[in-house]
């Protein structure tokens, strides 16, 4: 069954015109809430195992998990998002594996440099990603289910337990971070870590008017300070069946 759930994700048919705007509106109205609420029901326990178990290893809750605390003292409905450097992930995967994560989803950029792990925990998805440093300061890579639209330079393809999306035209961003400084927070009862200087991060992501809630904010093009760059030649793998490694 897995694998004829493969098959009909690749299929051109499904991808493209009125039927991708449908099966888009069936994932983000049934879904996406139902894999938040999943999430709601095990963040704190999520969050009590990455505390415990990276220890002393820098990372941080981000993107809308953080700006939720840090705006309305809540972190309903949210994703957890977590940045970590590049090094310290690749070198800290095992003890996620260990503590019962396993590996639904990776993305790659064009210069085939592995970008992110959605890891999967009791069936929430928790989306890890790596943070790269250079002259220029702290970035990332972020790539969006909906960013493969249609086009003959993006192939879908089946391979075991793998469906590979990779193109020209298959986009991922790159994007800014002033640092990566990192404090510990509390949120009912969990400690989690988190950046340091919280308003200077916050506005890195969902600029100047983050105080307000905007339905509208699309990441891909905000804020107009730090607007992502786009990145085209990105690559994800989807595994049906959770992995422990990505070699498996």
């Amino acid at each position: 069954m897995n694998h004829i759930i493969l098959k009909i994700k690749s299929s051109k048919l499904v991808n493209q015109g009125f039927i991708k705007k449908i099966k888009d509106k069936i994932y983000f109205k049934y879904i996406d809430p139902k894999l938040q609420g999943k999430t709601d029901r095990y963040r704190n326990e999520i969050l009590d195992r990455l505390y415990e178990m990276l220890g002393d290893t820098k990372w941080m809750l981000s993107c809308g998990g953080f700006l939720r605390y840090y705006r309305d003292q809540s972190m309903d409905g949210q994703d957890l998002d977590i940045y970590m450097l590049t090094d310290d992930l690749e070198r800290m995967l095992p003890t996620f594996i260990a503590n019962g994560f396993l590996i639904k989803q990776i993305f790659y950029n064009m210069e085939g440099e592995l970008t992110e792990y959605r890891l999967l925990y009791k069936d929430v998805e928790v989306d890890i990603f790596h943070i790269f440093h250079d002259e220029t300061g702290y970035y990332h890579y972020f790539t969006l289910e909906d960013n493969a639209k249609p086009s003959p330079q993006i192939t879908r393809k089946v391979e075991g337990n793998q469906l590979i999306v990779e193109g020209p035209d298959y986009i991922s961003w790159r994007r800014h971070l002033p640092d990566f400084e990192v404090q510990t927070y509390e949120f009912e009862g969990s400690k989690f870590k988190g950046p340091k200087n919280a308003v200077s991060n916050i506005v890195a992501l969902y600029g100047e008017s983050w105080q307000v809630y905007d339905p509208h904010f699309d990441p891909r093009r905000e804020p107009v300070n730090n607007r992502p760059v786009p990145v085209p030649g990105a690559k994800s793998v989807v595994f049906t069946k959770p992995v422990k490694s990505i070699k498996d």
